[in-house]
């Protein structure tokens, strides 16, 4: 087996979120593998909801078979405008994007005279290490690193 970690990035007012239905992100991603690979595994680092919301380096991995070639350039010769594979490695096959050592998110939006420093003031809140495994949803026979 070959598992291949990619890096995408994609401007998620094209798209109707990272998971689900036609259109989204992973329909497109699962639509372009398939052109080269036809048995795959596919896991996700993080998902984004419908709505506009994007991201620079979400992280996928691919798990196939031995003897395939998968590439950042074949998989974005098939990919729509607005979603582009942009790094790769090749890792291990106990590799899983879903389980991350960290992950950092940031939030950008337009400027629309919001009060900043009020906005700083409750930003301060998040700043530091928290525990958020409550706001995930749990696999079974997933185990999570301590």
């Amino acid at each position: 087996m070959v598992t291949i970690a990619f890096k995408v990035f994609y401007d998620g007012s094209l798209f109707n979120g990272f998971t689900g239905n036609t259109g989204s992100i992973e329909y497109y991603l699962r639509r372009a593998i398939r052109r080269f690979v036809k048995d795959f595994t596919l896991s996700k680092a993080s998902r984004t909801d419908p709505g506009g919301v994007s991201a620079v380096g979400n992280v996928v991995s691919i798990q196939f078979s031995d003897g395939h070639k998968l590439t950042p350039g074949m998989l974005n010769s098939r990919l729509p405008h607005g979603l582009r594979v942009w790094a790769w490695a090749e890792v291990n096959d106990e590799f899983n994007a879903k389980i991350a050592v960290s992950r950092t998110y940031i939030y950008v939006m337009p400027w629309l005279y919001e009060d900043v420093d009020l906005m700083k003031g409750a930003a301060e809140l998040f700043v530091g290490v928290h525990d958020l495994s409550n706001f995930q949803v749990k696999e079974r026979g997933v185990c999570r690193p301590q």
